[in-house]
């Protein structure tokens, strides 16, 4: 996936959707049972605000 992801042969938007539909799920995987403080709040912000 990383080999993937970091190719230069991919539209960038392509990308975007290969992100969103294999690294987000898994990411947010256990986020329910996660007890969310402000600073992983602002890391879930910030990784978010990265991918894009």
């Amino acid at each position: 996936m990383k080999q993937l992801l970091i190719s230069n042969d991919l539209f960038l938007s392509l990308k975007l959707r290969l992100v969103k539909c294999y690294i987000f799920p898994i990411l947010l995987y256990g986020v329910e049972a996660w007890t969310l403080t402000k600073t992983l709040t602002r890391k879930l912000e910030a990784f978010e605000m990265w991918m894009y």
